[in-house]
């Protein structure tokens, strides 16, 4: 990606560029129907040369031919005139030039690179033909059958007792006249090549003033000290952004001390709730199956008379298992063992096992990929959103089926824990006051190791809890 300052450069060079570029196109664009014009004047000149060459009329120059056919009539009057075109080429060697004769339909001489064999009529759709109607001369762009080449000439009408006999022409090849332009081009071209360095180098100074105003700007708003001799200097639009700064900046000081000050309150709340659980599962479980083995052991003194002790300590050694299996619970649900000894996926296999007997709920449980251990932190992390995910999904999903997948990818681990439960409003429930710290849990666990969470839930479709953890 490009820096602000390169892409100020480059816009500001593109545009200078196209305008230069624009400028001259037009100008040289111009500059060329000049020359082309000039072309046309100069050729014009040079047929009217040859009318006036011309004494007489075709038939004055032809008198005392009758009894010529057709072709040593154009033979002869090529013996006549060609000597004046010779002298025509030689002054004027870039041009071409030629006479036509109306009433003998062919052309009677012509240079240069004259060849007998090319005394013809002119072709059919020849433009020379317009001037016997206007009488005028005419202008063309148009191959040439005498030079064999695009040319740019004039035909000119030679009139005789108000009728035309015939046709003069001049003419000169194109790629002459762009010569002509190429050679003013590159004049030219050394002009547009130091405007465009002006205009790159006064590009970088302006951008480096600019940048240079920019970093105290942002210096000051980093500090958000501008004093009231720099809001002078500064421009309306920077200081509008500053004031926005201002107020934007102190919005999140104030979000954040009442985001923290309700997650103070939730955390607070949540372990105040988990020590009660424990305080009553301790009290309500170990507690009465500890009383209980102390009122036995005070029967088993009774016992002795009756001789019943065996059967006493039965009942003791029977609660003292329960005992066992009570603290066993309570620990299993604070930190599993098998996550430490057999891993992430037969920790949450256990998991599954003990959800669906305990609440008659089916979990389908797929792994894909899934072929080596993860750090424990990671592992831990995974194993808490899924215990969290189905304890969710009993509460509140009011469904006998739900699913896990875990993925892992080749640069990330990917958990998805859904059910097709009654769903609700995720908006309603992220804007709720009493929505819980479940979700939020799972999300902190995730930011923790620069994971994604999301939730896609709406009521009545279930809800999808979706994990995604770079490794």
């Amino acid at each position: 990606m490009l820096s602000i300052k390169r892409r100020i450069h480059l816009l500001v060079i593109i545009i200078i560029s196209f305008t230069i570029i624009g400028m001259f196109s037009f100008h040289f664009f111009d500059y060329w129907n000049v020359i082309v014009e000039n072309e046309y004047k100069k050729t014009k000149s040079i047929a009217i040369l040859l009318d006036t060459q011309l004494e007489g009329t075709y038939e004055d120059l032809l008198a005392d031919t009758s009894t010529l056919n057709k072709r040593e009539k154009v033979r002869l009057l090529n013996k006549k005139l060609q000597p004046v075109i010779n002298n025509v080429t030689k002054s004027f060697p870039e041009y071409g030039s030629g006479y036509y004769s109306k009433k003998l339909q062919s052309i009677v001489a012509f240079g240069p690179n004259f060849e007998a064999g090319e005394l013809l009529d002119i072709q059919a759709n020849s433009p020379a033909r317009i001037v016997y109607k206007t009488k005028k001369s005419y202008q063309f762009k148009a191959y040439s059958q005498t030079r064999n080449s695009q040319v740019v000439g004039i035909y000119h009408p030679v009139i005789r007792h108000g009728e035309v006999i015939g046709v003069t022409w001049a003419n000169i090849a194109l790629t002459d006249v762009f010569e002509l332009f190429w050679v003013q081009v590159k004049k030219r071209l050394i002009l547009v090549i130091f405007i465009l360095l002006i205009a790159y180098f006064g590009t970088i100074y302006i951008t480096r003033q600019y940048e240079k105003g920019l970093s105290i700007f942002r210096n000051r708003v980093h500090k958000l000290d501008i004093s009231e001799e720099e809001k002078r200097v500064f421009s309306p639009e920077l200081m509008a952004v500053y004031n926005e700064v201002v107020k934007a900046k102190e919005m999140v000081v104030d979000n954040e001390r009442k985001y923290q000050r309700d997650i103070t309150e939730k955390i607070l709340r949540a372990q105040e709730q988990e020590r009660k659980r424990l305080s009553r599962e301790l009290h309500d479980g170990v507690g009465q199956l500890l009383y209980s083995i102390l009122v036995t052991l005070k029967l088993v003194e009774n016992a002795k008379k009756e001789c019943r002790i065996e059967e006493q300590i039965n009942v003791i050694e029977g609660l003292t298992n329960s005992s066992i299996e009570e603290i066993k619970r309570i620990a299993l649900h604070l930190r599993p063992s098998s996550l430490d000894d057999l891993g992430l996926i037969s920790s949450i296999r256990s998991l599954v096992e003990r959800y669906e007997n305990t609440f008659q709920i089916k979990v389908d449980f797929k792994i894909v990929n899934f072929s080596r251990r993860l750090e424990p932190e990671l592992e831990t992390t995974l194993y808490r959103i899924c215990q969290e995910g189905l304890t969710n999904i009993a509460k509140y999903a009011e469904t006998n089926k739900a699913f896990i997948t875990i993925e892992l990818a080749k640069d990330e681990i990917q958990l998805e824990i859904a059910d097709r439960g009654k769903g609700f409003n995720t908006i309603e429930a992220a804007s709720g006051e009493n929505n819980g710290l479940g979700l939020y849990g799972m999300k902190e666990r995730t930011k923790l190791f620069n994971g994604i969470f999301r939730v896609r839930s709406k009521p009545g479709e279930g809800t999808a809890i979706s994990v995604r953890i770079p490794i």
